[in-house]
């Protein structure tokens, strides 16, 4: 009796052949992974450098790859949304990481030195190296090839969804790193006067006090809700002096002028400026009705300066953002704003913004220097990027804070409130 033999299953180990475009993309994608691996390594070999070397040698090299990884994000992109058999989850951390070390870096702060951008730079190589890890695991190299790459099927709807996940998930991660940076931006820069929660914006109020004399420092906003504006000038005491904020233009320096009340009416909000006008001509009217000896409103000064003590740069800077401001359209702000970067680098930018801080902070502390000798309470409600200069000045002359407070001057459900009622 003879025995069939069983029959002897062969396979091709031959992976299938791939289209030369799907080659290239993954050339691509494996080159700009390794790049920020590289953009990592470099930035902290040349800080190193830099901090103990005095050398810049490798700084232009360091800067050559950091702008090709960057460059690079938008073909990435293009990659992982048009190429469905590229592994997203392998190249979406090294496309997070690059764009948060490069544009938002919350909750990080760098602060000035050589050494500043070394914990970033370190993020980056754990991610790339992670990365790298994470391949080899899964195909034995320190690369990804074509031939790894699972063949897939109804590509149109394959590069559809690609498409809306991708853009999805870029999109939350975005807008959450951006508002979440841009929050602690401003708080920062604020020192916690400009406050940012789930009720709305909020704004501090702080009481330093030096033996018998008072300053009370709040930190304002441009636009804000009306009730906030009128509760808070209702709530200056009499025997208080107000310094009020607002730079003037005796010599006409400036050709326009910067005005938020359009944007407040947008938001049904108002602007500090026009209630401001209007609590000054009120107390005015009543300070001049009130019969001598009677109980009459804050007094107020303006403790700011003029446009004639600002440098020409300075001015010249403080005209185009007027321009911006003063654009009849939102296309036209647009233009102005991307000529207006142009004309000004950072460091003018800088300068200006520095200039315009620093040197009204410094006059409305001499004018307190001088009144608070015949007054026991002065109030200074000025823009909350004053408040840490101001704070700052107070202690040093030996204040001590003695009382704050915290007030709401944008509310979020009032805002939604107004939207819907508009719709």
């Amino acid at each position: 009796m003879t025995v069939a033999s069983p029959a002897v299953q062969t396979f091709d180990a031959t992976p299938p052949r791939r289209s030369w475009f799907l080659v290239a993309a993954i050339l691509i994608a494996d080159g700009w992974l390794y790049a920020t691996g590289l953009d990592g390594a470099l930035s902290i070999a040349d800080d190193l450098l830099k901090a103990y070397a005095d050398s810049t040698a490798l700084t232009g090299f360091r800067q050559t790859v950091a702008i090709s990884v960057i460059y690079l994000l938008p073909l990435v992109l293009a990659l992982m949304i048009l190429v469905p058999p590229l592994p997203r989850r392998i190249f979406i951390p090294a496309f997070l990481c690059t764009i948060w070390a490069n544009f938002i870096l919350w909750p990080m702060t760098l602060t000035p030195g050589p050494l500043a951008s070394l914990p970033v730079a370190a993020i980056q190589i754990i991610v790339f190296l992670l990365t790298i890890f994470w391949i080899y695991r899964r195909t034995g190299r320190l690369s990804l090839m074509a031939s790894d790459l699972p063949v897939k099927t109804h590509l149109l709807r394959r590069v559809f969804l690609g498409l809306l996940t991708t853009m999805v998930s870029l999109v939350v991660a975005f807008t959450f790193l951006i508002g979440v940076g841009l929050r602690n931006k401003i708080e920062t820069e604020t020192g916690g006067y400009l406050t940012f929660s789930r009720a709305g914006v909020s704004v501090a109020e702080k009481t330093l006090t030096k033996g018998d004399k008072s300053v009370r420092l709040i930190g304002m906003v441009h636009i804000g809700d009306d009730a906030f504006y009128k509760k808070l000038f209702s709530s200056f005491p009499p025997d208080s002096l107000v310094l009020a904020e607002g730079v003037t233009d005796r010599t006409g320096r400036m050709t326009g002028s910067m005005t938020y009340e359009g944007v407040a009416k947008v938001l049904g909000l108002s602007s500090q400026v026009e209630v401001q006008s209007q609590w000054i001509e009120k107390s005015e009217k009543d300070i001049a009705a009130t019969p001598s000896g009677s109980p009459r409103p804050a007094p107020l000064m303006n403790g700011d300066i003029d446009m004639s003590d600002f440098s020409a740069e300075t001015v010249g800077f403080l005209r185009a953002t007027a321009d911006v401001y003063g654009a009849p359209s939102m296309s036209q702000a647009y233009e102005r704003m991307v000529k207006m970067n142009e004309l000004y680098t950072d460091e003018q930018m800088t300068a200006a913004f520095t200039e315009v801080i620093e040197k009204r902070n410094t006059h409305v502390l001499k004018t307190l220097d001088e009144q608070i000798k015949t007054r026991d309470s002065i109030v200074i409600p000025w823009g909350a990027q004053h408040m840490p200069g101001l704070e700052k000045g107070l202690l040093t002359r030996g204040y001590a804070v003695t009382a704050q407070q915290s007030r709401l001057v944008i509310s979020f459900a009032g805002l939604f409130a107004t939207f819907m009622s508009k719709d």
